[in-house]
Formats: structure tokens, sequence, C-alpha cells
């Protein structure tokens, strides 16, 4: 289950309140709504025809009673045209003026709400049916900002709560359900829908804590985007995330890529990048989505071509394409391709083949683990004076700490001191190849090797040691 960000009741009602204020708009005054028949409306969106009784409640207070609504009800289930606002209310206050003149003094003499408290007492007696929606939905969910945002849901078309939504939050997958709300909750495609959309995702927020996350919540933000990466292009494309934020009095509503920027942030930290790596799009791999590519989609653009892939546990196909990318393959047998740009290539565990392409690429290694003599990495195209390979998260003497590797010589075994690098070219199957081979312990074995494709003659420049 996700981890709820949780509230007081007082505060609970409050957030619900502020958010619908926001989003339905707030009038004192009756009017007529935009639907082909307009329905008489109050407040934040109460529809009078099935809501008159709590809503004359909160107008006049103990002066309620049954024969006064049953007038104010012929009123309100007469037909209306657009444009029929002022009529509409002229046939209700004189509904109430006569009451008051005739039988209770204490009522008001017009049908309007004198205050948001008024307002707000209305909505507290409608909440308990959109709260037992959302309990009947899935039941355990606390009163939190989180549940404001499923109640404002609820409250704008119950249907809403859909099954994805609820196996998102029943999963703890804060990103996926993330995306349910602001993406895939406006099947009619309209603007004003996606406005909201936005304003309750932002509620709800894709990571716990404002502006951080956690690792766990970054790869969850870098799987939701590779498993929907081309839908929210596209989507964000017609409709403008901080558009919607300032339409509904909210800043702050950014783009997918200002949205998962802590995402990035905190993956950088974890793998080790490069700080200076201007990144701007993150995708992690999955079970069903295995292979990654940072371009090609009809919606990418070269404002984000600077991406950061992330593999999984499986053999992945990790393609950086255009920019200075990031690729980091986690386990499994995976294939890196930075293409054209400054790229970083980490493989992870497991017998990698890495593929810099075009530009000065970084090739890092972070343990003797990586590299190990049974499942050795594998460079294609490594460019000796251009390219580079980043052994300095592996101290070159094993349990001891702050050491680096001693480069030997071409073809010079090792020496029996701890901490050397040695290597060599030989040919494979009829083609040549350099071995690049560490020994940690000093016992003149190699603790790991790394082979590049071709006959390279190599230079203590070409290492980060």
């Amino acid at each position: 289950m996700l981890k709820f960000t949780g509230l007081s009741t007082s505060a609970y009602r409050k957030t619900g309140f502020d958010l619908l204020l926001a989003l339905e708009g707030s009038t004192r005054r009756a009017y007529l709504d935009t639907a082909a028949d307009p329905a008489p409306t109050i407040g934040i969106g109460f529809n009078l025809r099935y809501n008159l009784e709590p809503v004359l409640k909160a107008i006049a207070g103990s002066g309620w009673s049954a024969a006064l609504q049953a007038k104010l009800k012929a009123v309100i289930d007469q037909g209306y045209a657009r444009g029929e606002t002022a009529l509409l209310n002229s046939r209700l206050d004189k509904v109430m003026a006569d009451w008051n003149a005739t039988r209770d003094p204490g009522v008001p003499k017009a049908f309007a709400f004198s205050s948001d408290a008024e307002i707000q007492t209305a909505l507290a007696a409608l909440s308990p049916r959109y709260e037992a929606a959302i309990d009947k939905w899935l039941a355990g969910i606390p009163n939190s900002t989180e549940r404001a945002v499923l109640f404002s849901m609820a409250y704008n078309a119950p249907a809403l709560l859909g099954p994805k939504l609820k196996a998102a939050i029943l999963a703890g997958d804060r990103a996926e359900a993330w995306y349910e709300i602001r993406y895939n909750s406006n099947g009619s495609g309209h603007a004003g829908i996606a406005n909201r959309r936005y304003v309750e995702a932002e509620q709800f927020k894709l990571f716990a804590r404002e502006g951080t996350a956690t690792t766990a919540e970054a790869l969850d933000a870098g799987r939701m985007y590779a498993a929907h990466r081309e839908k929210i292009l596209s989507y964000e494309s017609r409709f403008d995330a901080d558009a919607a934020g300032r339409i509904k009095g909210f800043s702050g509503i950014d783009s997918i890529f200002e949205e998962y920027a802590p995402a990035i942030a905190r993956l950088k930290a974890a793998y080790g990048i490069t700080r200076g790596m201007a990144l701007e799009e993150l995708q992690v791999a999955s079970a069903t989505a295995r292979n990654l590519t940072g371009d090609g989609t009809a919606h990418d653009s070269a404002a984000n071509d600077a991406d950061l892939l992330v593999g999984s546990s499986h053999a992945n196909t990790l393609s950086g394409g255009r920019g200075d990318d990031a690729l980091v393959g986690l386990a499994g047998n995976d294939r890196l391709d930075g293409g054209a740009g400054n790229d970083w290539l980490n493989g992870g565990a497991g017998a990698d083949r890495l593929t810099g392409g075009a530009g000065a690429d970084t090739f890092v290694f972070r343990s003797a683990a990586e590299i190990g003599l049974a499942t050795r990495d594998r460079i294609t195209d490594f460019e000796p004076g251009r390219d580079r390979i980043d052994l300095s998260a592996i101290d070159a003497n094993g349990p001891e700490a702050g050491h680096s590797f001693t480069l030997l010589a071409r073809g010079k075994a090792f020496t029996g001191d701890a901490g050397e690098l040695r290597w060599y070219t030989t040919t494979a199957n009829g083609k040549a190849v350099t071995i690049v081979e560490g020994d940690i312990d000093g016992d003149k074995a190699a603790d790991f090797r790394l082979d590049l494709d071709g006959k390279l003659a190599l230079s203590k420049g070409d290492f980060l040691l």
C-alpha cells in the first residue's frame, strides 16, 4: 500500500475544501452550468436538482423546512435556457422573500450563501457519499493529502477511481498512481479536464517529499515514464502543465522533465554519475520494457537528448542516441550504446558489451566484481586519447583505501605488488583484441579483466585511476 501523507481530520477537510474551491470555483449565488440542459447550480458545483436539501440547510440554518424546500424545488425543476441565470435567481429570491415576510423572518430574503463557511457546511453534508465511494473502492486509505485528491476525483466523477489507479496504490507505486491521475483520467481529451488533473496530480505528488526522491521512488518514476513515454509526451504537447496551474491559481506545476528532475539527481548520486552531466530525460527498464532508446519517438526533441537510461536485473539493450547520455546496465548481460555525444557508460553486474559511439566517452567500472574473470565486459570502440576507462571506484589494494592502480608497460607481467594494471594485445577468434587486467592483492594473478576490440596502444591518460 502507498505511504500516505497523513492529516488530522480538520486539516483533511480543509485540504479537500480548498482543492475543490480552486478546481470547481465558488459562487454564492445560483447559476446555470454549461451542460446541454443547463442545471441550476450553486457553491462549488452543487447541482440543485440533486443537492437542494444540504444547500438550503446551510443557507437557512434552523429556518429550514420541507415546505420551503418544496417551493424552491418547483422553481429549480423548471426548464432553463442558457443565459437565464438572472431569471433563475429572481424566482428563487422571490420564494425566499415571501417566506421571510409571511412565515419566518429568520430565513434569509435571498437564496444565496452568505459566507464560505456556509459552502463548507453544505459540502460537509454531501461528503459522506463520496467518502463512502472511496472506501468501497479501496478500504484503509487514511485522512491524507492523497485521499483529498481522491475525494476531488470522486466528486468530479466517481468512475475516475478506476482499477489501474487502485492497483498502483495497492502496489505502493506513487509514480504510477500519479501517472493515472495526471495523464490517464481524461478520456474526453478536454482541456478543462486536463487542467484539473494536472492540479490534482500536483497535490498527490510524484514524490512523497517535495523536491526530493528516494532511490526507490526515482526508479519507479523512471519505469513509469519509460512505460508511458509516448503518451506522456503527446499529452503534454497538447496540454500545457504550467498554464493549467496558472489558470487554477497554482504555481510550480511543471513539465514531466522538471517534475522528475529530483529522480535524476538522486540516481546520479546513487550511481556515481559525473555531477556536471546535465541529464534531462530518465527511463528505467522493467520486466516488460527491457530495451530503452533515448531518441526516436514522434514527440522527442533536441531539448531532451541528454538521457539517463537505467537497466534492470534482465539483459537490457540501452541506446542513448544523440546527446551526452548516461547509461547504467545494472544486473544482466547488457548491451549499452551511447550513440553520438560524450557518454558515460556503466554496465554493472554481468558480461556487458559497451559501445560509446561518436564523442569522448567514459566507461565506468565501480567494482572488480563487475568485470570479474568469469563475466568480463567488452568495449567495442575504445579510442585511445579520446575515450577513458574509469576504475577510480575500485581501490587498487582491496581492503585498504585510497590506493590507485599502477599502469604497467604493454605486455609486462604482474610483479607481485598489489594494485597493478597490465595490458597487452592478442587475437581471439581471428580478431585483434586488447586485454586490460588488474591485480588487486599482489598474487601476480588477474582479479578482473576487460576486453577492448582492436589492437590498441594504451597510456595512463586513457584511464581514471
